[in-house]
C-alpha cells in the first residue's frame, strides 16, 4: 500500500510509541505536513506526554509547534 507523508509520520510515531520507550527524540516530526497532519501530529504527542512514561525531545524550527507539555525550551539563534 502506498501512504501519503502524513500518514507515514502517523504510523512512525506510533510504532515508536508501542515500544514504550524512556526517551522519544522528534526531529521535525511535522516537516513537511499540511495543516491537518500537522495538528494529529502536535495531538499525539501530547498524548503521549499525558503517558508520561516516555521523555520528549521535540526538535522543531517551528515556534507554534511547542507543545504546552513541554517544560524545557532550548532556543539557538544564528549570530
Amino acid at each position: 500500500a502506498s501512504y501519503s507523508h502524513g500518514m507515514k509520520q502517523k504510523l512512525a510515531l506510533i510504532s515508536a510509541f508501542v515500544h514504550d520507550p524512556k526517551i522519544l527524540i522528534l526531529d521535525e516530526p511535522c516537516h513537511g505536513l499540511d495543516e491537518e497532519n500537522r495538528r494529529m501530529i502536535l495531538h499525539l504527542l501530547d498524548l503521549i506526554a499525558e503517558n508520561k512514561t516516555s521523555t520528549l525531545l521535540h526538535v522543531t524550527h517551528d515556534m507554534n509547534e511547542v507543545l504546552k507539555c513541554e517544560k524545557h525550551i532550548l532556543e539557538m539563534e544564528k549570530k
